[in-house]
């Protein structure tokens, strides 16, 4: 067998059973499990668009090295 037929055997034999294992359960009630609430992230979008625009502007400067004509 070449390395490559064992590599695929030995990857099906450790991801089938992974797959079936972690399958949830019928009998397991979810009655008691209580949903955390919803909310927007607006704080984090804010940052996270700053940062991009700051990170745009960074990287489209012009280099000190260019000289103009």
């Amino acid at each position: 067998m070449t390395v490559r037929r064992i590599t695929l055997v030995m990857s099906l034999l450790l991801v089938v059973p992974t797959l079936a294992l972690g399958q949830d359960a019928d009998g397991v009630s979810t009655d008691n499990v209580e949903l955390l609430p919803l909310a927007r992230p607006i704080v984090e979008y804010t940052l996270a668009g700053a940062i991009l625009v700051a990170a745009l502007a960074i990287g489209l400067m012009p280099s000190r090295r260019v000289k103009d004509a």
